[in-house]
Order: structure tokens, then sequence, then C-alpha cells
């Protein structure tokens, strides 16, 4: 049976200065979104998304489904930002108490 499972990203301290990101940094980026876009299109990722704050205290959330606490760190792993060193992450389980679909539909 899958869980629910949520994961925080921050970026690298020295990315948190716009002068420190390039091509190789954006190339990251663009793969993050990617790996992430695919999650959510195979029903993996629930909820992809971000905080829209200065770059320095800016984090994201993936809330997605994943067997176990180890499966979920693996899909944690993969995400190319946090492979390569532009961001960090911290997996844990993640429990569902209140969910409002309307809402929800009203955002996509």
């Amino acid at each position: 049976m899958k869980q629910l499972f949520i994961y925080k990203l921050t970026l690298e301290e020295k990315y948190h200065d716009p002068k420190a990101w390039n091509d190789s940094v954006n190339l990251i980026l663009s793969s993050h979104a990617e790996y992430l876009k695919i999650a959510a299109q195979r029903g993996e990722a629930l909820i992809v998304g971000r905080t829209d704050v200065e770059l320095k205290n800016n984090f994201g959330i993936v809330i997605f489904y994943a067997k176990n606490q180890n499966e979920a760190e693996v899909f944690m792993s993969h995400d190319p930002a946090v492979k390569e060193g532009l961001m960090r992450a911290a997996c844990y389980p993640f429990k569902m108490v209140f969910l409002n679909e309307d809402a929800i539909r009203a955002l996509v």
C-alpha cells in the first residue's frame, strides 16, 4: 500500500546569491522541473510547488506517494536538484488531515 510523503527543498546557501546562477545551474533547475513534472503526470507526485520569496528564504515542497520511507528517500535523492547539490532536501511521512477538493480544482 502506498503512503504519502513530503519532502522540503531548500537552496544550498551559495545559491542565495543570484550571481551564482549560471547556465549549468539553470540546466539542473530545468531537469529538476522536468523530473517533478513527469512524476506528477504519472500520478506519483500530488503537489509540487515553492514559496515566492527572496532566494535565501525560498523553499519548495513535493507531496508524493511511496511504498515506504526507503522508497521515498530514493525518489527524493533522484531529484536532479538534490543529486547535483543545488538543493538540500528532507523527507517525512505526511498525513493529510483535510482536503478541499473544490479549491484544488480551482487552482489547476
